[in-house]
């Protein structure tokens, strides 16, 4: 209910029948409007209101698609360019070097295909992190493996590119020989993977790291 100058509105919202009500459907709030001599208006949603309301939506969903629970933070989330597949790394909220966990999971939302480790206990150990930087560029990866494989989160910004900014997950042979394939985001990304800097150990495995 809106009070304008010499005016009475009432903002209507869709009933579960799909119809709108009128200024007829509240006889007694149009008969005190009349008596006091105030025009009584019923005023419809219109298509900026449905707009609003659908931003608010997407948004909502778009920071809600990560496969990390409610007790966990993503560090890194984003779904697969031209894939169902989402992308999540998670971590405890409670998170410093010697204490939390780290979490690996992807697959199509609410659906995890492959998660790392299956258990949190010493989880970031199983992790290793690798930051390089210089003048217009600047690397960041999160590595781990599985068997044969290795996995790398990556966040990378190259000035020189189009775009800039790169992210994804890069899989390969850990023994460095084969080819890669690499699983660029599409969409919206979160990175926070400066977060795990001094929480997982350093890879003396990559280029990119600079380990002491």
């Amino acid at each position: 209910m809106i009070f304008g100058k010499n005016t009475l509105f009432v903002r209507e919202g869709a009933r579960s029948s799909g119809k709108f009500r009128t200024e007829h459907d509240f006889p007694h709030l149009k008969k005190s409007a009349t008596k006091f001599g105030v025009e009584f208006n019923v005023e419809q949603p219109s298509m900026r209101h449905y707009a609003i309301l659908l931003a608010i939506i997407s948004t909502g969903a778009l920071a809600s698609e990560n496969h990390c629970t409610a007790q966990e933070q993503a560090v890194f989330s984003c779904s697969i360019a031209k894939s169902s597949k989402v992308v999540s790394l998670c971590a405890s909220k409670q998170l410093s070097k010697g204490k939390g966990s780290v979490t690996y999971r992807f697959g199509p939302p609410g659906k995890v295909e492959l998660e790392f480790p299956s258990s949190p206990t010493n989880s970031p150990q199983q992790f290793h992190f690798a930051h390089y930087s210089r003048f217009q560029t600047d690397r960041t990866e999160v590595s781990f493996s599985i068997g044969k494989f290795r996995y790398s989160v990556f966040d990378y910004y190259e000035e020189h590119e189009k775009p800039p900014n790169s992210h994804g997950v890069i899989v390969g042979n850990v023994s460095g020989k084969g080819r890669e394939t690499q699983l660029f985001c599409g969409g919206e990304v979160k990175s926070d993977l400066h977060k795990l800097e001094e929480v997982v150990p350093c890879d003396t495995d990559s280029a990119l790291a600079r380990c002491n």
